[in-house]
């Protein structure tokens, strides 16, 4: 479990690469396991028995995996709902149907305005299961994942400091911006002490 914790935290090994090396790992277990013997003990079984499948629980027993939060999304309005629990309870329950309420159509001056429309589709399956969802990474684990990784933050680093750079230099907008650095807004953006821009 270390050495797929390893692999995924530190060298930014994908999941799909994380899964493949779990199962790689449990062969070799296995392989050593019938060295001695064609057939496995009670022991050896469980101990094999209780390997994780997967890069997910992996993560989930060293508590790596970054909260997420799962909103419903009406498939009509796109308008999110947030799940709510019971008491000792980890099952999400969401609304049945959607409860927002729709901007009015323009009506002809002087005529009353139009009674308040509700949007009324519904959310869940015949299984009570979302029909659309929307996964929602917790920012500061989101923020976490990324400062964990040095050449992600030498790269955001390096980023503004070349928007400094250009801006130091005067060299003005490029004719196409390709980047989101090269916007204008982001190198106009003030920071909190509205003296320094964002980036510095």
């Amino acid at each position: 479990m270390f050495i797929v914790a390893l692999s995924t935290v530190m060298m930014g090994v994908s999941r799909t690469m994380g899964d493949l090396l779990t199962k790689l790992l449990s062969l070799l277990l296995t392989w050593s396991f019938k060295t001695t013997s064609e057939c496995l003990s009670a022991k050896q079984q469980s101990i094999l028995d209780q390997l994780p499948a997967t890069t997910e629980t992996v993560m989930n027993r060293f508590n790596l995996e970054p909260r997420t939060t799962t909103f419903v999304v009406c498939p009509s309005c796109h308008c999110n709902y947030a799940p709510t629990f019971s008491p000792g309870s980890k099952e999400p329950k969401y609304p049945t149907q959607c409860k927002n309420v729709l901007p009015p159509l323009p009506v002809k001056r002087g005529a009353p305005p139009p009674e308040p429309i509700v949007c009324g589709t519904d959310l869940l399956d015949t299984d009570s299961k979302p029909l659309k969802t929307f996964v929602y990474p917790h920012f500061h684990d989101y923020l976490a994942g990324l400062l964990a990784r040095a050449d992600l933050e030498d790269m955001m680093d390096s980023a503004c400091d070349d928007l400094m750079s250009s801006i130091r230099r005067d060299e003005g907008l490029p004719d196409i911006v390709e980047d989101v650095m090269q916007a204008e807004f982001v190198r106009r953006f003030q920071g909190p002490d509205a003296k320094t821009l964002f980036v510095d």
